[in-house]
């Protein structure tokens, strides 16, 4: 298998003796609370590809990055802290398993002076790397402790579409619940076929 194709700019400052990364997510969940836009600086809002991202700085935590030769589908962990809720509240998430999300990493220089006019903050000097786009998975809540507790969710590669077994089948039942209105009988004689006796040749 190939290697997952990193920019020349990425590998050149992952091997530099200092790394400043920023990690931006961006997580579609079900309303009230819809699309929320977040990156792991501190403080304000932050500008990159034409939108604005909360900084949460150490209120969000991200598990070690990987990168692997083969195909196989990447899953990052994503630890919010519960300290201060005003900005995100469990108890109205919902049921977002499957909903779409996205992970980013990139390089933050905060010697660099802010321009607030410009569409993407300066001090982002690494044009942020996807490095997933998938979907969200469970989620685990550990409350209480000094630190409010925490929430935990995953998001995962599409790559993992690879692995998961479809429930569907190819039968009318499973055509009618697809398709209730438009009378297609196509699989109306699969059950017929797994006994028929054919015969090849004269």
């Amino acid at each position: 298998m190939s290697e997952k194709p990193l920019t020349a700019a990425l590998k050149t400052k992952t091997q530099a003796a200092r790394l400043g990364p920023i990690f931006f997510v961006e997580a579609d969940f079900p309303a009230p609370t819809g699309i929320v836009r977040v990156c792991t600086l501190a403080g304000g809002y932050f500008k990159w590809n034409a939108l604005q991202w909360t900084g949460l700085g150490g209120v969000v935590s991200i598990s070690p990055v990987t990168e692997t030769t083969d195909l196989r589908a990447q899953s990052y962990r994503i630890g919010v802290n519960l300290f201060d809720g005003a900005w995100f509240d469990p108890a109205k998430l919902g049921d977002y398993n499957g909903r779409s999300a996205k992970l980013w990493i990139g390089e933050f220089d905060n010697s660099i002076a802010e321009d607030l006019a410009a569409d993407t903050d300066p001090r982002l000097t690494l044009d942020p790397y996807l490095l997933v786009d998938g979907w969200l998975d469970s989620e685990e809540i550990n409350e209480g402790g000094a630190d409010g507790g925490t929430l935990e969710f995953t998001i995962i590669d599409q790559l993992e579409i690879i692995n998961r077994r479809s429930e569907l089948r190819y039968t009318q039942e499973h055509q009618n619940i697809l398709y209730p209105d438009s009378g297609d009988l196509g699989l109306e004689f699969i059950p017929s076929l797994q006994d028929k006796d054919l015969k090849w040749g004269g």
